[in-house]
């Protein structure tokens, strides 16, 4: 059979930015609710700490509010089985499987201010965890801080010297995804060739010979089951 092989479309296909889109999630929930200085607003004037998904240069020339931007680590297959197929269904042809897929994500705490870089930092350290929960309920099988690093210098707009100090969090997650084949074509016959065997004498050897028929599509009024019928190619080749 000749086919043409789609993957059906589910929101986890895009598995990277759904990745950041619950960490975001999360982050922005936790810092809406915060009693601290440093509580997150829809609104961008409003807010006193900026999170998004990748980092920015501030602007104005003295950065006045924090940030909390996320980087991604390496993603992969946990490999749980070897095909990772759970179920066919012969009717649709569609193919469904499954594996988890682990990764990291570094929280990056950037201030203009060491100890305020540290304090929200440690925050995250501490408070994260307690919303594991809130991680399985977006779809992850789970959530780890894994640890804090040092701080360290960036370069910011202007002149200035930004701190910044990473977080380290550790996820895993079920990926599921379907493929089905599509644009069926029953074939009539199977030509084998040994390319290694040739000789006049032979005709099912060698590319010129016209014994064996190509593959294709079957003619109207034969079987509709993809049966390769017996050639004097085949037969010979065994």
């Amino acid at each position: 059979m000749t086919s043409t092989l789609t993957a059906v479309y589910n929101p986890k296909n895009r598995i990277t930015s759904y990745v950041k889109d619950v960490y975001l999630m999360i982050l922005t929930g936790m810092f809406s609710q915060t009693n601290t200085e440093y509580k997150w607003d829809p609104d961008i004037e409003r807010s006193k700490i900026v999170i998004a998904d990748r980092y920015q240069k501030p602007v104005e020339e003295q950065p006045s509010r924090p940030m909390i931007y996320l980087h991604r680590g390496r993603m992969a297959y946990a490999n749980t089985s070897i095909d990772k197929l759970i179920s066919q269904d012969m009717q649709t042809h569609t193919s469904t499987y499954t594996d988890l897929i682990q990764g990291s994500m570094i929280l990056n705490v950037v201030s203009s201010e060491g100890l305020e870089a540290e304090e929200i930092a440690s925050m995250l350290f501490t408070v994260l965890q307690a919303y594991s929960k809130e991680f399985l309920k977006l779809g992850f099988q789970h959530m780890v801080v894994n640890e804090i690093l040092e701080e360290r210098i960036v370069d910011g707009a202007y002149d200035s010297k930004l701190v910044e100090v990473p977080v380290i969090t550790s996820f895993t997650f079920q990926h599921t995804w379907c493929v089905s084949t599509l644009d069926l074509q029953v074939l009539r016959d199977l030509c084998i060739n040994r390319s290694m065997e040739t000789g006049e004498a032979d005709p099912c050897t060698g590319a010129q010979t016209k014994a064996c028929q190509p593959w294709g599509p079957a003619q109207d009024g034969e079987p509709t089951s993809a049966i390769l019928t017996e050639s004097p190619c085949s037969k010979k080749s065994r």
